[in-house]
């Protein structure tokens, strides 16, 4: 957590706007963990946050949500599993509060651009 606490303060540093946050490496571990981790990078720096939602850390709709209501920096979630019911869910508790970047088969079936960039 200190290494991604320390690229999140440089990538500041230089002026970036944001981040990718990716989750934990080859490790598995509770929801309670992985709100804790992505909290204290988020709290580190002042950058924008997209949570990438991937691999060993798969946060689920409430765990979003405690993220973006404790976390105003976190701006978006990239799906990065391809679970269309999961991702619908979480659209449903956390709302518009994030943008949505889809990813792997979700990217076709959204119905709107889910990225203010796009």
């Amino acid at each position: 957590m200190e290494t991604g606490k320390a690229f999140a303060k440089a990538a500041e540093e230089v002026g970036a706007d944001g981040i990718l946050l990716m989750p934990p490496y080859l490790t598995e571990c509770p929801q309670d963990g992985l709100v804790e981790y992505a909290r204290q990078i988020c709290d580190a720096t002042a950058v924008n946050v997209i949570y990438y939602n991937r691999g060993n850390g798969i946060l689920n709709a409430s765990s979003v949500q405690q993220l973006a209501d404790h976390c105003p920096n976190l701006v978006g979630l990239k799906d990065g599993k391809g679970d269309i019911q999961a991702l619908n869910k979480i659209v449903k508790t956390v709302g518009d509060r994030l943008v949505y970047i889809g990813g792997v088969p979700t990217a076709e079936i959204l119905p709107r651009p889910m990225s203010p960039l796009a």
